[in-house]
């Protein structure tokens, strides 16, 4: 088969994409739509044998919406494109404005559309999507405004299954190691209660690793010690996360799939500044289940954190009971379930 690929707008989206693909690429020709200056152009430098389209187009409704002119600029980018996308037996997108554009393509080629939903509600794009889409996937059960649940499939999230294939890293840490990550969703309260843990935190069998991104790096850097190491961008993310004891982090999708992946204990402070709320209800999904501990932004406080991680830390019981509900909630052959319905509808 040939498989057209659309996803674009943050690692979210794009990361599990690209696990498909790289499965994909096993048995099917594989054609990834990118748009141009989006996130994906950043991470698919080493993707190969796969045929990178790219259109130079918006990447948000609300552009098109404030410039109807846009839809034609869209529409021209297809018409140029249309001999590479001839042979397309299938369209596979997984949320955000592409999923239109996939929509779109599905239209004038007549071919079916999959969709992937990651998060724990279904997206604006998704949610128009499935009326139309042959397949729904989603990475956790219960997704919320799911309307045809015939024809949706709970298979987890596809970068679960590149993260488990890694080798297992034997962990021998002379400290407790904590990671705090706020991501591109960080905001100054969290940065501020980040630099009090740095300054209250006494433990010295703790050591706190802090990846602060560009605008709070230099504020941290003043601030690292022997106990302290401020990072401002990690490359291999899923290698620093192996090497902790305890991970402090934002609820996005791709995150929530890490956490259970490598069995990590976490604390998930959700952004509040996201559409439907979703990473609260990404973080309560592990919540609920005893699989993490969860506190809403506005309730977080550095005294809370020191304590939290100080009780994680001296009880094993509580370790052992949260990681086997991680277990739980490991799916396997993520990619090979979705293709094969893909393969024989």
């Amino acid at each position: 088969m040939h498989l057209l690929f659309l996803a674009s707008g943050s690692g979210g989206h794009v990361y599990p994409c690209l696990s498909l693909i790289k499965k994909a690429l096993l048995k099917h020709k594989i054609t990834y739509l990118t748009i141009k200056n989006g996130f994906e152009e950043k991470v698919i430098d080493n993707l190969k044998n796969v045929n990178i389209l790219s259109i130079d187009v918006p990447n948000q409704l609300k552009k098109y919406l404030k410039r109807p002119s846009n839809f034609f600029k869209l529409n021209k980018a297809l018409k140029g494109i249309k001999n590479d996308l001839k042979n397309i037996d299938a369209i596979i997108t997984f949320g955000g404005f592409v999923t239109f554009i996939g929509l779109l393509i599905s239209f004038k080629l007549k071919k079916p559309l999959y969709l992937h939903e990651q998060n724990s509600v279904i997206g604006d794009a998704n949610m128009l999507g499935q009326f139309f889409a042959t397949k729904v996937f989603t990475s956790m059960d219960k997704t919320k405004h799911i309307l045809f649940p015939k024809k949706t499939y709970n298979f987890g999230n596809p970068r679960m299954d590149e993260i488990s294939s890694l080798p297992y890293f034997y962990q021998n840490n002379k400290s407790y190691n904590v990671l705090f990550f706020a991501g591109s969703l960080s905001s100054s309260s969290l940065n501020k209660m980040i630099e009090e843990v740095i300054k209250k935190e006494k433990n010295n069998n703790i050591h706190l690793f802090v990846i602060s991104g560009d605008k709070n790096y230099e504020n941290l850097k003043n601030l690292e010690n022997e106990h302290v190491t401020i990072i401002k961008y990690e490359k291999n993310m899923i290698a620093l996360m192996q090497k902790m004891d305890f991970i402090i982090m934002r609820a996005g999708a791709t995150s929530i799939s890490e956490i259970i992946s490598l069995n990590k204990l976490s604390l998930l402070i959700p952004s509040p500044n996201v559409k439907h709320n979703h990473q609260y209800l990404n973080a309560k999904y592990l919540f609920d289940k005893k699989a993490a501990f969860m506190i809403e932004e506005k309730d977080v406080s550095s005294d809370e954190i020191i304590m939290l991680i100080d009780e994680v830390k001296n009880n094993l019981e509580l370790q052992i009971e949260m990681k086997a509900n991680l277990n739980k909630l490991k799916k396997g052959n993520v990619c090979e379930n979705i293709l094969l319905k893909i393969q024989n509808e």
